[in-house]
């Protein structure tokens, strides 16, 4: 992945762009360089960039970057001791989490239950990042054929786990449970992490863009803890990433991309450059009518952590203007004391109604396609019962005008 400078080289840079400059997999260089630069210009505020950091699950990962890009020297003596020790904490905690995932899935083998490791947990089996610790985790999922699901959850119950209540993903008996795609989370007493059971890949869209089958007909099997175990093919698990950061709670129509999710995704495309059909995952986006978004993502990619662009595939007016949005969408994210430190207020308060009026717009068309979604005429009724609930409930309204 090749470095690329972000934006003018004496101006001050956006604390959103600073801060994904370090998650590639490639930090130093020319973009060391820059960031160095950066920080010795006037206004440079490390606690900005550590507040975001925080929010969005990298702190490790920007940790490294840091020590990669040999720029530890910057940081100021108590933060540089808050990073280490934040980072220490999470390789005990991921060693912890391997342990548990080894625990469960040689008991699923025992029983015979094909797993497929998604997202975080893939990582441990395939040892994406150079350091397991540098990947925040909130749960482990774990991808399962229907039939299986009634034995695996037998197994997490011998093991101490929990089903937590979540009334969001209860069955109704409506033609509209197909957006269910994985049962409640299990928990147990002391563990790190919960651990979600998939029956789907994913749902709405998403779902339709990477279907379950075709995700099991073409899953890799890799070894882990001394057994075989599945895990996506690297084109669909470029595709899921990104379709998992773009839609569920409908980020690309709120501008809110996890630079989590980006950083997991240039990995990906670093490690297994050469295995992906990146005309087949554009495909499969433009299918389902996200496939400027998915080109968005990319483009957001390339401008802010420097990933190296396809040559299969073509760049689109539709895709920069999504990634501009994304961008937007990303400065606005803010504690409001560095708000009122940053200055421009007015300039924000109007980029973030614009943000917020995509949003309004265009939220009606991403509850049909995602949460209300039925195929066939006769579930018109209860897809329309359902789009009234979403719009009009206090928790949706909620998210609209108080998010």
């Amino acid at each position: 992945m090749r470095g690329k400078v972000i934006g003018k080289q004496n101006c001050r840079a956006q604390p959103f762009e600073l801060l994904a400059a370090l998650l590639a997999p490639d930090p130093g260089g020319e973009r060391a360089a820059w960031f160095r630069r950066q920080a010795a210009l006037p206004g440079f505020d490390w606690r900005h960039l550590l507040f975001l950091a925080n929010a969005h699950l990298v702190t490790p990962l920007w940790y490294a970057g840091l020590e990669r890009g040999k720029l530890l020297d910057l940081l100021p003596e108590e933060l540089h001791g808050y990073l280490r020790h934040l980072y220490q904490a999470s390789r005990e905690r991921n060693a912890l989490l391997r342990d548990d995932l080894l625990e469960f899935l040689n008991r699923f083998a025992e029983q015979k239950i094909a797993a497929l490791l998604l997202k975080g947990a893939a990582t441990f089996a395939d040892e994406l990042y150079a350091d397991s610790g540098l990947r925040v985790m909130r749960d482990l999922d774990i991808l399962l054929r229907p039939q299986d699901l009634a034995k695996a959850r037998q197994v997490l119950v011998d093991l101490g786990y929990e089903e937590q209540d979540h009334p969001e993903i209860a069955a109704e008996g409506w033609a509209t449970d197909e957006r269910h795609h994985h049962l409640p989370l299990f928990c147990r007493p002391g563990a790190p992490a919960g651990i979600e059971l998939h029956f789907k890949v994913a749902y709405g869209q998403a779902g339709r863009a990477l279907p379950t089958g075709e995700a099991w007909q073409a899953a890799e099997q890799v070894g882990f803890g001394g057994r075989q175990f599945f895990v996506l093919h690297p084109t669909h698990r470029l595709l899921h990433n990104a379709l998992h950061a773009l839609l569920p709670q409908s980020e690309s129509i709120r501008a809110n991309i996890s630079l989590l999710q980006l950083a997991e995704f240039c990995h990906l495309a670093v490690r297994y450059r050469a295995e992906v059909d990146w005309r087949a995952w554009h495909q499969a986006g433009c299918r389902q009518g996200v496939g400027n978004e998915l080109l968005g993502y990319l483009t957001l990619a390339e401008e802010i952590m420097g990933f190296a662009w396809p040559e299969e595939l073509e760049r689109t007016r539709a895709a920069r203007r999504h990634a501009a949005r994304y961008r937007t969408g990303g400065r606005l994210l803010s504690h409001p004391d560095f708000e009122e430190a940053a200055g421009g207020r007015r300039r924000r308060q109007v980029s973030r109604l614009r943000v917020q009026a995509y949003y309004l717009l265009h939220l009606p068309a991403w509850v049909w396609k995602n949460v209300c979604y039925a195929p066939g005429t006769r579930n018109l009724p209860s897809r329309i019962r359902l789009l009234l609930r979403k719009l009009v409930s206090p928790r949706s309204l909620g998210k609209v005008f108080f998010e």
